[in-house]
């Protein structure tokens, strides 16, 4: 196995398999990915005020059990971090982010507010592949739903 590191982690980069076999079990099959991305909790009653801070686009609109593509730009316009933001509650999101220090950029955004920013020990898994959705179903007994779309949670 061959480990890298991202968002000081370590993370598989390969298990030793052979990278043709590995495409057609995810194209016809189904993959499992211990991805390397690092989530931020941002949890409290200012928590969209932040974010709605940070981000180019709006969250008030994120519904929960939902997630949105979301970029944060310096203030002359440069791409600071990219990644994925879950709304768990109205006042609670998970955000999955690329490499990079961004958990001090949203403290020092949150310094009048009442937000919580930390690190909830947790790591990314991505399933992937046609078979996916019968692995979930599997997996959680039926509790996935029917209609489980594009960047939606459970």
């Amino acid at each position: 196995m061959v480990y890298g590191i991202y968002c000081r982690r370590f993370y598989p980069l390969s298990i030793g398999a052979d990278p043709i076999e590995q495409y057609w079990k995810l194209r016809r099959g189904v993959m499992l990915y211990d991805v390397p991305e690092k989530p931020l909790e941002i949890k409290g009653p200012d928590a969209v005020t932040l974010l709605e801070r940070v981000f180019t686009r709006r969250i008030e609109t994120l519904k929960h059990w939902c997630a949105r593509y979301a970029i944060a730009c310096t203030p002359k316009g440069g791409i600071l971090m990219d990644g994925v933001l879950i709304r768990l509650a109205d006042d609670h999101f998970w955000y999955v982010q690329a490499d990079g220090e961004f958990e001090s950029w949203l403290l020092a955004h949150a310094h009048d507010l009442d937000v919580g920013i930390r690190d909830p020990k947790s790591r990314v898994l991505q399933i992937q592949g046609p078979k996916s959705l019968a692995v979930l179903h599997a997996a959680t007994q039926g509790q996935v739903p029917e209609k489980f779309g594009y960047f939606k949670c459970g």
